[in-house]
């Protein structure tokens, strides 16, 4: 039977062409749209690859450049394959035969052929510049109020927090003065679980009205093996209702300066050597901690709206590993490939504001360095300070 590729598009899913993928979690096919774990490659952290659009599109949040339709998964699956054999298997899996002809087609000019030509690539690139540009929109049930339960379990968590022995015993484990410790509970951002474990808040800022809420929790755990671990509250199976990994913030999101690193606990680092948790801080800066894989691309649609008013300086700090380079530098995912912009090249082309970065070269990230005793308050305030101002 003779099938187009066009005809093979539309009635393909990823359902039909998962099994080949490599699969090294065994995840099982997705019966509908969703986050599921990868099946390309292992999810030791939990589900960050999502399917959507009737099981047509796919993201893979750990790393920006693999996402698409059922080409780009199949793709992935095997990425020798020309783009010729990569047509013929889709038409063969539409239940086609690639080597038919079709029995209506037309011989066509050189011209014409030319101007087809001409006509894919400029949708090609106007597909790809859309793609750079573009801003994943949040659903708006992800963005709800925490559930009651939720927020009263975190009010009683900060309650527990302000026992001065769990500040003590917190602090001598980050190696941090207590006073950060105390800072982060007196700002409602952080509490003591029921098992005295860390728990850190996860609020939306309400552009309106200038204020923050409660939308869930983030807090870390011990599994069997003793690993620690990270989950959100409210989450599908135990509340109904999902948490979106807003990053966590520190200082006033209308400050002239953000900072933007990786994860909480550099945040508060970060937050707690330029002087934050003080009356008198060294710099005027909001401190933002970008939660997990897909935490960037929540990042500018959440707050678009302020950095685009604000134009505020932006500068960042990566952990110090391969899938950080995603923030400064631009990737293709093969030779000739068009690149995907990084994290401060959409900064810059989207808001039009100015991006600097620092970098942990000696360490994993903020912690590990303050952690190794070798970060000194002062003189990582006053790099800061000069990277933040220069020209």
């Amino acid at each position: 039977m003779f099938v187009t590729l066009e005809e093979a598009f539309a009635s393909l899913t990823l359902a039909d062409v998962w099994e080949l993928a490599p699969n090294p979690n065994g995840t099982p096919c997705p019966m509908r749209d969703g986050v599921v774990k990868s099946p390309f490659r292992l999810d030791k952290k939990g589900a960050s690859f999502s399917v959507s659009k009737g099981l047509k599109v796919f993201k893979d949040h750990a790393d920006e450049a693999q996402k698409g339709g059922v080409w780009n998964f199949v793709a992935l699956c095997f990425p020798e394959w020309s783009k010729q054999q990569l047509a013929r298997k889709l038409i063969e899996l539409a239940g086609g035969d690639p080597d038919q002809k079709d029995p209506n087609a037309q011989r066509k000019s050189a011209q014409e052929w030319k101007a087809e030509k001409e006509k894919a690539i400029e949708k090609a690139r106007t597909d790809w510049v859309r793609a750079q540009l573009g801003l994943d929109e949040i659903a708006g049930e992800l963005l709800l109020p925490a559930p009651k339960p939720v927020a009263r379990g975190y009010e009683l968590a900060l309650e527990r927090a302000a026992d001065n022995n769990w500040q003590e015993d917190l602090a001598t484990e980050r190696g941090w003065p207590i006073e950060w410790v105390a800072g982060l509970v007196s700002l409602g951002r952080m509490g003591a679980g029921r098992k005295l474990q860390p728990e850190f808040s996860v609020e939306k800022y309400c552009h309106k009205l200038g204020a923050w809420s409660l939308c869930g929790v983030h807090s870390r755990w011990c599994d069997d093996d003793g690993r620690k671990m990270w989950s959100y509250r409210p989450n599908i199976k135990w509340d109904k209702q999902a948490t979106v990994a807003l990053p966590f913030v520190l200082g006033s999101v209308k400050a002239p300066v953000w900072v933007i690193t990786e994860g909480q606990w550099d945040a508060a680092t970060i937050f707690g050597m330029i002087g934050g948790f003080s009356d008198y801080p060294e710099l005027q800066a909001a401190v933002f901690g970008i939660r997990g894989a897909s935490g960037v691309g929540v990042f500018m649609s959440h707050y678009a709206p302020l950095l685009r008013r604000i134009k505020p300086v932006i500068v960042l700090i990566p952990d110090a590993d391969d899938a950080a380079k995603g923030w400064t530098e631009d990737r293709r995912a093969h030779a000739g490939a068009l690149p995907v912009w990084s994290f401060a090249h959409k900064l810059r082309e989207i808001f039009k504001i100015e991006v600097r970065w620092m970098k942990c070269t000696a360490h994993k990230d903020i912690n590990d360095w303050w952690a190794a005793g070798t970060l000194a308050a002062d003189s990582f305030t006053e790099a800061l300070t000069s990277v933040s101002k220069a020209k």
